[in-house]
């Protein structure tokens, strides 16, 4: 705080990242549930000291479970329908991707749209060159292409794409998070055989939002998902303000399971603050 008031600040706020992709809210409700092997954890004490100290919610970040069970089988029947009907009405079509390097044409053109989808959200600021191929080098490897979906219109523009990973939580405890010597043996049966996934990121450009599009890459990654065996999905950290993306998930028997919160404090005035002291 001394530090932000010798520079003229008025407020603190966060944990935030740098970018929207970076670890970011602090955890305050699901500390029993298991965490994902890309977002904080921390122990529930910090939420009160952090009120005690004078900090207040600015806004949350919420995560949900979504598990494989009988009542999938009219919930996957009613999104199949809902993707052919916006595939067919907008001329749409999914790009067929069988191995991570033929990702690669696609990797500036997806974070492009990124930077579109995500431009009016919290906190969000633009992602340049050098961040995209960080973070591209960071995720593409890691990704099925069986659980990721692009979606293009009648001219090959990149319109709409999802990404997710099966989940690596329970290999990083094994391992304690070491890759080395033998930690990499489970962390790779993990990314390939594991039963659970964790749903990264998603973007509809914005001409196309509200059209049914999310619904086409929904409906391809699950429907991918639960024919390998995977029994359950994770979402990432999603805005409680984006209702276009949680919106999607109330077709789906879920369960919101953790919350995660950017605190903030307001200060006195820079200025005013040096010459009292």
């Amino acid at each position: 705080e001394a530090f932000a008031r010798e520079r003229d600040c008025n407020e603190i706020h966060g944990p935030l990242g740098f970018t929207d992709l970076d670890r970011e809210g602090m955890l305050v409700e699901g500390f029993e549930e298991k965490s994902l092997f890309f977002t904080y954890y921390n122990a529930p004490y910090y939420k009160e000291h952090l009120e005690r100290l004078g900090y207040a919610k600015d806004v949350d970040w919420i995560e949900l479970n979504v598990h494989r069970t009988e009542e999938n089988t009219k919930t996957a029947d009613l999104l199949a329908r809902l993707s052919a009907r916006a595939l067919k009405r907008h001329n749409l079509h999914i790009v067929t991707v069988k191995r991570n390097r033929e990702f690669t044409p696609y990797i500036e053109r997806a974070f492009a749209l990124v930077n579109r989808a995500y431009a009016p959200l919290y906190g969000v600021v633009p992602l340049d060159e050098v961040q995209i191929r960080h973070y591209a080098k960071k995720f593409v490897p890691m990704i099925d292409p069986a659980l990721a979906c692009l979606v293009e219109d009648e001219a090959g523009e990149l319109i709409a794409f999802g990404a997710s990973v099966r989940s690596l939580s329970d290999a990083f405890r094994k391992t304690g998070g070491r890759l080395f010597p033998f930690g990499f043996i489970p962390t790779l049966h993990a990314l390939s055989h594991g039963k659970e996934i964790n749903l990264l990121l998603i973007a509809v450009d914005p001409a196309y939002q509200g059209t049914g599009v999310n619904a086409v890459i929904i409906n391809h990654i699950l429907e991918n998902a639960w024919r390998v065996g995977v029994m359950c999905a994770e979402t990432g950290p999603q805005l409680e303000l984006n209702d276009k993306v949680i919106d999607q998930w109330k077709i789906f028997p879920s369960r919101q399971h953790k919350r995660r919160r950017c605190f903030i404090k307001q200060l006195a005035d820079g200025e005013s603050a040096k010459k009292e002291n």
